[in-house]
């Protein structure tokens, strides 16, 4: 008793089935030199094709992500600039108000009776401003970054920045990297820290909303880099 390999039927040994009428000892020689055929290298190309395909796909959005990166940082760099100068600006506008005031009789008066808060006053107007502008930017861009970076790591961007309005951003997060800020020019300007905090808002509340959004636009959180490693090793 013999069983057709194509049609299943089973009947007597024959050279070819009554059934289907296949000719059993052609169909298995074909079918085995088919089986060399799959064996074959060249057969492998389609694999190695897929993974070539795979290592193109990363190398192009390694490079999108670099000239992304690069964008991002020539406009973070012009706003710092621009932030830098218009402080200065200020600075300076403050400067020559300052001095037009403490000639009125309302400001001799407010130096005598506050006399430690206009001899602060005195000793920052005093200081090289643009170096001082320049310097606030600096500890502001360094601050902020660092804490944008942190915030989009652990999520919080996502939750607590994106989903707010403007204000809300500056207010809160633009208060805290100021609060931060301040830690750092408190010891190179040897004032107070309220001095500090409002030497550092200004500035510090337009560099945080660039370097938030630096940061959530090019760094990725986490939680979906430990995704992407356990689906890997699935």
């Amino acid at each position: 008793m013999m069983i057709c390999p194509k049609c299943g039927f089973e009947q007597q040994a024959s050279p070819e089935c009554v059934r289907c009428g296949v000719v059993i000892e052609k169909l298995v020689k074909n079918t085995r030199e088919n089986a060399v055929v799959k064996d074959r290298p060249e057969n492998t190309k389609p694999a190695l094709f897929e993974r070539g395909k795979h290592t193109s796909t990363v190398k192009d959005f390694f490079l999108k992500w670099l000239r992304k990166l690069s964008d991002r940082l020539i406009r973070l760099l012009i706003l710092s600039c621009i932030t830098w100068l218009a402080y200065s600006a200020l600075l300076y506008l403050c400067k020559a108000l300052w001095s037009v005031y403490i000639e009125t009789p309302v400001g001799r008066r407010f130096v005598s009776d506050f006399s430690p808060t206009a001899r602060v006053i005195f000793e920052v107007l005093s200081l090289d401003l643009l170096r001082l502008s320049f310097s606030i930017n600096i500890a502001a861009l360094k601050t902020c970054l660092l804490t944008g970076a942190v915030c989009q790591a652990l999520s919080i961007t996502r939750y607590f920045y994106l989903s707010r309005g403007l204000i809300a951003r500056m207010v809160f997060w633009g208060g805290l990297c100021s609060a931060l800020t301040s830690y750092d020019i408190w010891n190179f300007l040897d004032v107070n820290w309220r001095t500090a905090f409002l030497l550092v808002l200004p500035p510090t509340l337009p560099i945080s909303v660039s370097c938030f959004k630096f940061t959530s636009e090019l760094l990725p959180e986490l939680s979906t880099i430990l995704n992407i490693k356990s689906l890997r090793q699935l």
